[in-house]
């Protein structure tokens, strides 16, 4: 698999959080990387959605913890709907309690929030292209 250069085509990426000052945050934080954009913000499954059939993203990156749904539920949607979307979990609770359940629902990997908030652009990127890489071990 190619190496994909995010330079040339940043990558596009949808935040799905209940918190709006978090994911306005998150948002900002990310984009100040000249190869991420994040093109969207979500509240929930139904906002998600409606993103995804305007825009196409590389991206949905989704808290576990939502008001009106978990985020495996919109993960299974997402990766119904659009099953080229790659999809990242990102939570607060440790790594270990949500990964298994987070690849079997679909997602390609998980972030903690401390991980984003220490290694930065570079923990979105890295399991971008680890998920992807997987992805593909998974297709062949």
């Amino acid at each position: 698999m190619p190496v994909r250069d995010f330079r040339v085509r940043p990558l596009e990426v949808l935040v799905v959080d209940d918190d709006r000052t978090f994911g306005e945050s998150l948002a900002l934080f990310l984009s100040d990387d000249e190869r991420i954009t994040v093109s969207d913000i979500a509240c929930d499954l139904g906002t998600a959605l409606d993103a995804t059939r305007t825009h196409h993203f590389d991206l949905a990156l989704i808290d576990v913890r939502l008001e009106t749904q978990s985020g495996f539920q919109v993960v299974e949607a997402l990766r119904e709907q659009h099953p080229e979307l790659a999809t990242l979990m990102m939570s607060g609770l440790d790594k270990a309690e949500i990964e298994s359940q987070a690849l079997a629902c679909g997602a390609d990997g998980v972030l903690q929030k401390t991980e984003l908030a220490r290694l930065g652009q570079e923990a979105v990127l890295d399991a971008y292209l680890a998920g992807r890489n997987c992805a593909g071990d998974r297709a062949a």
